[in-house]
This record gives C-alpha cells, structure tokens and sequence, in this order.
C-alpha cells in the first residue's frame, strides 16, 4: 500500500499539532535590551573602544553576521581583550541564531578570564538554541545573577520547561518574570503559546494583546500570532507571520519549523528542505526537523531513510502522537508489522477516525493472518458500503475470507474491485505510477484472501512497464516465497539488488530464501549484506538471529536479538525468537517472561503459543501450561510438528489422556512416521492404555529401520521396564488411532 496520500494526511494532522509542541517552544535569542551582555559588567570594557562594540552592534541589526565575525576574527588574530572579543563573538552567533558557536565563544570566554555567573545567560540560550533544555536549566541554576537580568533569566527557564513538557513549572517562571518586569513581553508570550496548549484562545490573545503595548516588532510576537491563526484554520494569515517572524529574525527555530510543516503539507519539498536547514545550522540535533525530514523521506517513498531518522527521535517517537502514526506507517511499508501494530494501535486509540491508521493497521494483522482483529477494525468503517474506500473494503473482504465468510467476502471485494477499475487507466495502454499503486494493494488484498496465483498474476502484470519500483518488486518476491515460488523469488530478489545494489531489501528477501532452502549459512551472509547497507533493518536482524538458531548457533542469536532489542525493545516477533532460543538453552524464567511479552501483540500465533506452553511446564508452572496448552489445540489442527510439540508438553505436564488425543492426529497426518507411532504408544502407555501402546510400538517397530529398530528395542527396555509397571495381559482393548495402519 502505497502511502503518500496517507503522509499527505498526516502531515495535514502533524501541521495542528506542531503548532502546539511540547517539545520546541521559545528557542530564540532576542536581540533587544535584555541582551545578557548589555547588562552585565562583561559587555563593555575599558580595553575594548566603544566604536567596536557599536560597529559589532550595528552589523548585528543588519543581520550582516559575516562581516561582523571578519572584524572580530581579525581582533582576535590581534590576540588583545580576548574576554571582550569572544563576548562579542557569542553575542554575533547568538543574532545568527548558532547555538554551538555561542557555547564556544563563550568557553573561550570564560578561559580568558570572563565571569562565570556574567556569561551564564549567554551560556543558557546557547543551549536552548540546540535543543538541550536540561543543561539549560542547569546552566541557571544557583547562578547569583544581576537584578535586570533576573526576569529574562525566568524567561529562558520558562522556555526550557515548557520544551520539556513541564507546564506548571514553565507557567511558573514565566509569572516570576513577569513579577520582576511586568513589561516582559517574553513572558507574556510564554503564557500565550501555555494557553493555546491549553486550547484556551482568549487567554492566549489576551497575552498576546498585552505584548503589542511594549514591542510590535518582536519575531516571538510575529510566531505567536502565527499559531493563533494557525489554530484557528486561517493557513494563509498564519503563513505570513511565521514569514514575518523569520524575516526579523532569520533564525527563528520554531518558526522556521513551522514554515517547513506548512510547506510539506503543500507538497513544496524543496523549500519545506530550505526551512529545515535553518534550523539545522543552528541545532544540528533538533528533534522536529529530524522528524520532518523522516517525514519528507516517507514522501519520497525513501522508507528505509525514513525509518533511520525515526529512531533518532525516541522522545518524539514514544510520546508525540504525529511522529508514532508516521512510525507506524514506515513500519507498515517497511513490512515490520509488529512495529506498525504496536504504534497505529496507539494512534487509534487517540484518534478512531484516522482512517488511514485504521487501514494499515488492519493490513498488518490481515499479514500475520489475525482476520478476526483486522475484520473488528474495519467494521465500523465498512457498515456504508457506498462510502467505505475501495482500499478499506478490500481488506474487509480479505479479512471475511480468512474468518470463512465465503458471500460477503466476495460481495465487499466485487465493490471494491468496480471502484478501482472505474479510476481508470492511463491512455497510453500502460500502466502508470499510479496503477502499479492500486493493483499492489488488488493483489495484496487477492493474497491475503487465498487467491495467491491471482494476486501474483496481477502485481507481476502491473511491473511489466515499472521494473524499478523496488517496493512493489519486494512485495511481489514475498508473495511468491510464501506460495513455494521460490524460483520466481529468486528471479525477482535478483531484479531488486541488480536494480538497487545499494538498497538492503533485495539481500533480506535473498536470505529469506536461503533460509526456507535451509542454506542457513548462506541466509547469515545475505542478511548480513543487507545489515552492511542499512544498519537499522530490523527484519534483516531477526532474521539472521533464526537461522543462527536453526544452526543451533544459541549464543549468537540471543546476542543478535539483544542488539535488536536494544533500538526496538517491544519488538514482539524478536522477544518470540529470542524466548525460543533461551526456552531450549535451558533459561526458562528469561524464556516466559519473554513470551508473556510478545503474546501482547502475537496474538494466537500456534508457534508461539506452543513455546509458551513448553515454558510454563520446564518452569514449574503447571497449572498455566496446562490451561495454554488446552487453549493452544484449536490452533495447531493442521501443523503436525506442533502437534507432536503440544503432546509432549501434555506428556510432561502429567495429562497423558490429552497427549494421546492430540498424538493420534499426529499418526493421521503420516501413519507410516516411526516417531509418530512411538510418541502415540508413550501417550497410551502413559494413560494406561497399555495394548493400544504396544500396538503402537509394534507398528514403529515394522516401519523402522536396522538403526531405528536398534533404537526401539533399546527404548522400550528402557523406557517401558524403567518407569511403567509392565503391561496386563494382551487380553485387554486395543486402542487404534484414526488414519493408523493396522
């Protein structure tokens, strides 16, 4: 499912919501009276002329940075009143909006005999600039400071609360400024932007009216009013003063931000990437703008550029709703489906009508073949048929098919499939960028319903005329190699890296090949080419940490798994594998816990469900292996290795009775399997049935050969002789499994 319409949508969300981020309010220096140096004692000097202060001053108000750094770059070459010069230097850096330069001037500075607490307020917006807001406070703290500049001080510690979600206190500082100089106009537009977070507008235009009286022109005034509009729908109004807010005062963070937000949402890429740079050149580590440039990667359809920006912001991407519905989304297009479960299910729980969130989050489930939660999804969405979209009723039809509702799954995809076939071709008989877009989701909802020759059929026919759309193309190989087409998969794994060699997908889709071929050895070279060019592919992770375990290569997959684990700790399906490697070495407790875990999103996966059963009985917790396994046979019918797991686990847990019927279907799936005979007659043995047991034994023992005879006889001496009161006369009922040889 392609997703620049939904980044479209969610830039459209994100664009009310930045408006009133808790994480970057206040982060500009002003350049008015209150400048620190002005009132300090460190701001003029006797060994400094007036004239270069002015001169230095006067450039600054030009916005002429350059030439002003030239004089002062020359004075220091001098190497005369450094002090005076670095001071003028911080105070030039600080009107050029470069935080990191400010720091700098001012530790040299501070080394040529500065006063600490005199260049404190410097200090403190050099790092509000960049984004640190606790050193910010730190830098304040305890700080004996000049009367006139105590108020704008409570500024900055407003500004820094406030970036770090701490209302009350920001609320706090900013009235304790306003104490000191009840003409503080910061302060009264620290308040404003407090109350439009509290959705509170005529409070927030009260303080904003209030702020005029004493400066008209002040860029914090321009943004301010910017977010009013803003708010209240008028784009074109708030446009312009985030516009004008840049122009008094070019580096202008949040307004800049905004202006990238605005111009993303309009599509303008280009120049939402100019805005950005601003902001970057002066905080290198912005959480926001690294957001948004993930969200402009998106756009692109650069998932994977996407992705490694995300992981960048972990505060935005735990707690700031926009940044984990487009975490969400990524993960859905990077097919990293319980990352995308995990953040959409947040999403809508915060927003039910996001529909877009409610479309991927069904698709993911409807991939990890979860119909019944992907249909209670949908539900509320498809009961309008004749506004439902298409793409929301193909996944309602495919997630009627799985649960077998045979007519209406075929009803809501006949609907779907007409919408789609009315939006028309493109006239030149190929198909066009945006074809290709409708038939891969026709062919996913076709797949993920059973029809899977069709589904193939159709996105192999719509790549005819795209051979480098590399997403589709990695669809398409996943298709196949989950139908046993693992030819064609290789075919087109080898299309994607000949494609983009560059790009990680097309070595992962080839390990997962290797994998299901079982060239274990070969999987861990692949998944490792695919590692080398995107460090950050989680699949690729995981995926080498299964065939290290399928190597019996224990210590390395746990070790590949807590790496993984690491930058995505409630990765569920790592948590699954990374249970089953410490289930078989012995670490029961670790194993369980780390069950528990991944069920929350794994929900009745029959692998995982059987491991949990095998934990709870190796850890001594009987009662809950048994109600897990009771509760696990409905979903291992049609998967005999599970079947024979699950009766060993009813074997272990002292429920013979219940491992004998579940053994007896293992026999039906192969009556000519050795170890299914043997596990069945061990299951009657052990409920007393002891002919069945050793008709069972007898039947192993003509199926076996030299070696597995040798085996048997050894077995039952053992087993039957050494732990079972030997066997009442043959007189008794036979006991014959369904399916069994007689």
């Amino acid at each position: 499912m392609r997703i620049n319409k939904l980044f479209k949508t969610a830039v459209q969300v994100l664009a009310l919501l930045l408006l009133v981020s808790v994480y970057h309010p206040l982060l500009m220096a002003q350049t008015r009276q209150e400048d620190e140096g002005q009132s300090t004692s460190e701001s003029k000097s006797k060994h400094v002329p007036v004239s270069l202060a002015e001169r230095i001053e006067a450039l600054n108000q030009q916005g002429a940075f350059k030439d002003a750094l030239t004089i002062l770059y020359a004075e220091e070459e001098r190497g005369e009143a450094l002090k005076e010069v670095y001071l003028l230097m911080a105070k030039v850096y600080i009107a050029a909006g470069n935080g990191i330069a400010v720091e700098a001037a001012v530790d040299k500075a501070r080394a040529n005999g500065a006063d600490y607490a005199a260049t404190s307020m410097l200090y403190a917006r050099s790092l509000l600039i960049q984004g640190q807001f606790t050193k910010a406070i730190d830098a304040l703290s305890g700080v004996p400071l000049k009367q006139n500049d105590r108020a704008s001080a409570f500024v900055i510690l407003g500004d820094a609360y406030f970036a770090l979600n701490q209302l009350e206190t920001a609320r706090a500082e900013y009235l304790k400024a306003l104490k000191m100089d009840k003409r503080s106009d910061l302060a009264l537009l620290g308040l404003a932007r407090l109350s439009l977070r509290g959705d509170d507008l005529v409070a927030a235009e009260k303080y904003v009216n209030e702020a005029i009286l004493y400066n008209d022109t002040n860029t914090m005034l321009s943004y301010t009013r910017g977010l009013i509009a803003r708010y209240q729908g008028r784009a074109e109004e708030a446009k312009a003063y985030f516009k004008n807010a840049v122009e008094i005062y070019s580096a202008n963070l949040m307004a800049n931000l905004e202006l990238a937000s605005i111009s993303i949402s309009e599509n303008k890429i280009t120049l939402a990437e100019s805005y950005l740079d601003t902001v970057y050149q002066a905080s290198p580590r912005n959480q926001m703008a690294i957001f948004l440039s993930a969200t402009i990667a998106a756009k692109k359809g650069d998932f994977a550029e996407a992705e490694a920006l995300l992981i960048r912001v972990p505060s935005l991407i735990s707690k700031y709703l926009p940044a984990i519905y487009v975490r969400g989304l990524v993960a859905y297009e990077r097919q990293n489906y319980d990352i995308a479960i995990e953040n959409l299910t947040k999403v809508i729980a915060a927003k039910p009508t996001n529909i877009e969130a409610r479309a991927a989050l069904a698709a993911s489930y409807l991939w990890q073949e979860n119909y019944s939660l992907a249909s209670g999804l949908l539900k509320p969405v498809v009961r309008d048929t004749e506004k439902a979209p298409p793409k929301i009723l193909m996944l309602a039809a495919t997630a009627a098919s799985g649960l077998g509702q045979a007519t209406y799954a075929e009803e809501l995809f006949s609907i779907a499939r007409g919408r789609v076939q009315n939006s028309g071709q493109s006239k030149t008989g190929k198909s066009s960028v945006s074809d290709v877009a409708l038939s891969t989701k026709v062919a996913i909802a076709q797949f993920l319903r059973g029809d899977q020759t069709l589904a193939i059929e159709t996105l192999s026919k719509s790549l005819s005329d795209h051979e480098n759309e590399i997403r589709e193309l990695g669809i398409l190989a996943s298709m196949q190699l989950r139908s046993g087409r693992t030819k064609d998969a290789i075919i087109t794994a080898e299309n994607i890296i000949r494609t983009a060699p560059d790009r990680a997908l097309g070595y992962n889709i080839k390990g997962s090949i290797d994998l299901k071929l079982g060239d274990y050895q070969k999987a861990i070279q692949s998944f490792g080419d695919a590692l080398d060019r995107n460090r950050a592919y989680y699949t690729a992770m995981r995926n080498r940490a299964l065939a290290y375990l399928r190597l019996g290569q224990l210590p390395e997959a746990e070790n590949e798994l807590l790496r993984l684990l690491d930058f995505q700790p409630n990765d569920a399906r790592a948590k699954a594998i990374l249970g089953k490697v410490q289930l078989i070495s012995g670490q029961f407790k670790d194993a369980v816990d780390n069950f528990v875990s991944a069920r929350r999103v794994l929900v009745n996966s029959p692998d995982l469900e059987t491991d949990y059963a095998e934990a709870l009985a190796k850890s001594g917790r009987i009662a809950g292996a048994i109600d897990i396994s009771r509760s696990t046979i409905k979903l291992v019918q049609d998967r005999p290795d599970l079947i024979r797991k699950l009766g060993l686990v009813f074997m272990d847990i002292g429920k013979p009775e219940l491992a004998a019927s579940l053994l007896s279907r293992y026999v039906a799936f192969d009556p000519s399997s050795v170890d299914a005979n043997i596990l069945y007659g061990r299951s009657l043995y052990q409920t007393g049935l002891y002919a069945g047991a050793m008709q069972a034994f007898d039947r192993a023992e003509k199926l076996a050969n030299a070696l597995e005879k040798s085996l048997i006889s050894w077995y039952l001496f053992f087993y039957l002789h050494h732990h079972y009161p030997p066997p009442p006369p043959r007189t008794t009922q036979h006991s014959t499994p369904p399916g069994a040889r007689r």
